[in-house]
């Protein structure tokens, strides 16, 4: 199974536009090997993730996961 990641209701710092929802596998950055697991460290992932994909800051936004077979 291939794990994916949901992140929506994306907001941006400044008021900035991008896309609201990207799809992707947060574990598939070079820098995801550096972050610990764990819940307050799946933030750190979104926000490098967001930042790294678009190149604005993040200000909030939602995450979810499901399964690709």
């Amino acid at each position: 199974m291939n794990k994916r990641w949901k992140l929506y209701d994306i907001k941006y710092r400044g008021n900035k536009y991008g896309p609201t929802e990207i799809i992707l596998n947060l574990d598939n950055f070079e820098w995801s090997k550096d972050v610990p697991v764990g819940p307050f460290h799946l933030n750190t992932k979104a926000y490098k993730a967001i930042k790294e994909v678009t190149g604005l800051e993040l200000d909030s936004c939602k995450v979810d996961t499901f399964y690709l077979d």
